[in-house]
């Protein structure tokens, strides 16, 4: 078994994907598809071998490609939220450019339900990178953590990233990047207002890029494992 993650930084990383069937007792290239691994830097941690043993690897290689300049997303329209809301303020206010509309869904379990979200169909499959968020700026139903999916299928969903941190009692736009969002539908989810009551969210927006062909990418040798962890393996 193992994980991929990437890093722009070394310091924060963000998974992206783990495989749990790798085959042992052969000596052939095995390929494995899928990962939202997008950084400056690689990581590749083994977590199981047959054994429990340390692991001998003859070879590693990666395909990807190099992310084009971020654009709109755009969304066809929304095919799913958490439900149900107050009249007028359905889940399609956030997208319909009108500043003085809001999404004000109703509060399915009374205050801190902090479950609200919001399916978008995507026009083709993105990768998103940046969340644009208008809050109301009233403070009692702010937006102030949100968490971000995307899906091919509606059904299996993959976490592209959260924020803890959206400013309350502002009506200015907030943008936040550093997402890996891959998919071709896009789920935000509103974990925490700053009272426990529904959010009421005037407008969203994102940025990101249409996938791309992969093809083998150059890896830096001096960077692609840390002196700990090689002193550790020749220990063994």
């Amino acid at each position: 078994k193992f994980k991929l993650e990437a890093s722009n930084d070394l310091d924060s990383w963000y998974l992206g994907g783990s495989v749990d069937d790798v085959l042992t007792g052969i000596y052939e290239w095995q390929s494995f598809y899928g990962f939202t691994a997008s950084g400056k830097y690689l990581r590749i941690t083994f977590t199981e071998t047959i054994t429990g043993y340390q692991p001998t690897i003859r070879e590693l290689s990666f395909s990807g490609h190099i992310a084009p300049p971020l654009d709109d997303v755009t969304i066809l329209e929304v095919v799913d939220d958490s439900g149900p809301h107050n009249l007028g303020g359905g889940p399609e206010k956030t997208i319909d450019g009108d500043y003085y509309t809001t999404w004000n869904p109703d509060i399915p379990d009374g205050q801190y339900y902090n479950n609200w979200y919001i399916t978008f169909a995507l026009s083709e499959r993105y990768t998103v990178f940046g969340v644009n968020l208008l809050n109301n700026g009233d403070t009692e139903h702010d937006v102030t953590k949100f968490k971000l999916e995307a899906s091919d299928d509606k059904i299996t969903w993959h976490t592209g990233g959260s924020v803890g941190d959206v400013l309350a009692g502002s009506a200015e736009w907030q943008s936040f990047d550093g997402f890996i969002a891959t998919g071709s539908y896009l789920k935000i989810t509103i974990t925490e207002t700053a009272s426990g009551y529904q959010p009421w969210l005037r407008e969203l927006s994102f940025t990101g890029y249409t996938g791309l062909a992969g093809s083998d990418l150059s890896i830096d040798t001096e960077t692609s494992a840390s002196p700990s962890s090689m002193k550790q393996a020749d220990a063994q």
